[in-house]
């Protein structure tokens, strides 16, 4: 393990937490609005731009069902190795409320909120 890229790698996973937080106070108000409205919440969700990650790569962004019902919205990164569906990749969910799940790598992050 080489200590300063695990450091490099661990302060781009903060900023890659602080732009979905940001990503998501922007983008949140217009999906409350859109309320029981799929298309409409989808729009709102799509409608801001997509934040970047820590290591400057765009996110990707997955949209599903969730549990209740509902929109279920998650960002992806790519991770350090900028290689999508590698055990370094990110994940975080985004909920209605604004709230932002922690980032977690791929083998962290649960496979039932997205069906």
């Amino acid at each position: 393990s080489n200590p300063m890229r695990d450091a490099n790698n661990e302060a781009a996973r903060e900023r890659t937490q602080e732009s979905i937080t940001q990503w998501a106070n922007a983008m949140c108000p217009e999906w409350r609005k859109a309320e029981d409205d799929p298309r409409a919440q989808v729009e709102a969700v799509i409608d801001v731009l997509l934040p970047r990650d820590g290591w400057d790569r765009m996110l990707r962004l997955e949209l599903g069902r969730a549990e209740d019902g509902g929109l279920a919205v998650r960002l992806v990164s790519d991770g350090p190795d900028g290689v999508p569906g590698t055990p370094d990749d990110l994940s975080t969910s985004v909920k209605k409320d604004g709230s932002v799940d922690p980032l977690r790598t791929a083998d962290e992050r649960p496979r039932t909120d997205l069906q």
